[in-house]
C-alpha cells in the first residue's frame, strides 16, 4: 500500500492528474475497500499540503507562475480547500497588477491582465462557496472587481470583510473610494438626463421652410454651447496650470504596519509624489523594516529610490532643509538593506537607479557598501 501512494505521488506532478477511485465487486472487500478510500483521502491532504507549501515559497520569491501552478496542483488533490483557491487568487493578483503597471499601453497585455482579473474574482467566488466567512476572498475578489470596472459588486465585497473584521482600515478607504465614484457617477448621470429632458421640441408646421434653417440654429446653438465649456475648462486648466499648490487634497494614509496595508497606500498615492515621499518619511526607518520583512517588489524599490533622489534634489535647488531630507533618505535606503531577499531584489536594479543611489548616499561609505555601490 505504502509503494502504491508513493507511486501515486510521483504521477501527482501533473496539473492534469485526476484521482482514481477504488471499487469493489465483492460484498466480502467492502472492509478493505474502506480502508483504500481513507488512505486515498490521506494522500489527497498531504499531497495537496505539499504543493501548497510549494506555492507560498514560490510566491515568496516573486515566481508567481509557478505559484499558480503549484497551487493549482494542490487545488486537483484537495477540491474542498477554500484556502487553496485563495492562495491561486492572490497569486493571480499579483500577476494583473504587475502586467498592468508594466505594460499600461499594451492592448494585448491589458486583455491578459483582465483575465487574470477574472480568474481571481472565479477563485474567490469558489472560496466563498465553501467558506462564506474567508474574509480574504472577499477582500481579493473586491480588488479584482474595482480593477474590472465592476464597483458595486466590489463595494459588496469590501463591506463585507469591514462586517467580518471591524476596524480593517485598508477595506474601509476601499469602500470610501468607490462609494465616493458611485456617488459621481450618479450624479453625472442625473445631470444628464435633466439637461437632456430640459431640452425642447420644437414643432414644425412645413418641412421645406424649417428643414435647413432649424438645423443651423441648432448647430450653430450647440457650437455656441461647446464653444463656452471649452473656454470654461480652458480657464480652469490655466489656473490649475499656473497654480500648481493648488490641487485637490490627497488625505494621507497613516503609516502601514503589514505589507498589505502599504500597497494599498501606495497605489492609491499614484502620481502623487510628494505625498508619496511624505508617506515615506512617515513610515520611518523602523516602518521600512517592519512592513517589508519578507521581502520588496523591484518596481517599489525602483519607486523609492526615484523620490528620494528628488527630493534631496529639490531641497539642494530650495536650500532648505537638505540635511535633514538627505539624512532622512540615508536612513531609509540603509533600512532597505535589512529587507529581505535584499541581495536578490538589488539585482533588478538599473543604470540609472545605480547612478541616483549613489548621488543620495555619496560620503556615507558604509551605506554605500552595504548597497554594493563601493
Amino acid at each position: 500500500m505504502r509503494r502504491k501512494l508513493q507511486e501515486k505521488g510521483k504521477a501527482g506532478t501533473e496539473a492534469g492528474e485526476t484521482m482514481d477511485v477504488l471499487s469493489t465487486n465483492s460484498d466480502s472487500d467492502t472492509s478493505k475497500e474502506s480502508t483504500d478510500q481513507e488512505m486515498e483521502i490521506v494522500h489527497d491532504a498531504i499531497k495537496a499540503n505539499m504543493f501548497k507549501d510549494r506555492g507560498n515559497q514560490c510566491f515568496k520569491k516573486g515566481d508567481y507562475d509557478e505559484a499558480i501552478h503549484s497551487y493549482t496542483i494542490a487545488i486537483q488533490a484537495d477540491l474542498s480547500n477554500p484556502i487553496l483557491y485563495g492562495n491561486r487568487a492572490m497569486a493571480f493578483l499579483k500577476k494583473a497588477d504587475l502586467l498592468c503597471s508594466k505594460h499600461t499601453n499594451d492592448d494585448t497585455l491589458s486583455k491578459t491582465a483582465l483575465d487574470f482579473y477574472r480568474a481571481v474574482d472565479q477563485d474567490c467566488s469558489q472560496a466563498l462557496r465553501l467558506d462564506k466567512d474567508f474574509v480574504k476572498a472577499y477582500f481579493r475578489r473586491g480588488m479584482a472587481r474595482k480593477a474590472l470596472g465592476m464597483i458595486q459588486e466590489a463595494l459588496f465585497d469590501f463591506e463585507a470583510v469591514g462586517r467580518l473584521e471591524p476596524g480593517n482600515s485598508v477595506a474601509e478607504k476601499e469602500a470610501q473610494s468607490l462609494k465616493i465614484d458611485l456617488w459621481a457617477k450618479a450624479k453625472s448621470q442625473k445631470r444628464f438626463f435633466t439637461e437632456f429632458k430640459s431640452s425642447p421640441v420644437m414643432p414644425c408646421a412645413r418641412k421645406k421652410d424649417w428643414s435647413g434653417e432649424f438645423k443651423r440654429m441648432r448647430i450653430e446653438e450647440l457650437n455656441l454651447k461647446d464653444k463656452e465649456e471649452i473656454e470654461t475648462c480652458s480657464d480652469e486648466h490655466r489656473e490649475i496650470a499656473e497654480k500648481m499648490d493648488i490641487v485637490p487634497r490627497i488625505i494621507m494614509p497613516s503609516p502601514p504596519t503589514t505589507s498589505y496595508e502599504f500597497y494599498a497606500d501606495w497605489r492609491d498615492l499614484a502620481g502623487h509624489p510628494k505625498e508619496r515621499t511624505q508617506y515615506l518619511m512617515m513610515m520611518g526607518p523602523q516602518g521600512v523594516k517592519a512592513v517589508f520583512q519578507n521581502s520588496m517588489e523591484p518596481d517599489v524599490l525602483s519607486d523609492i529610490i526615484a523620490l528620494l533622489y528628488n527630493a534631496v534634489a529639490e531641497s539642494k535647488s530650495r536650500h532648505d532643509a537638505i540635511a535633514d531630507v538627505r539624512t532622512n533618505s540615508v536612513a531609509l535606503l540603509e533600512a532597505i538593506t535589512h529587507v529581505g531577499r535584499f541581495d536578490t531584489i538589488i539585482m533588478f536594479m538599473n543604470k540609472e537607479e545605480t547612478d541616483k543611489l549613489k548621488v543620495i548616499l555619496k560620503g556615507e561609505t558604509r551605506v554605500e557598501k552595504l548597497w554594493n555601490l563601493l
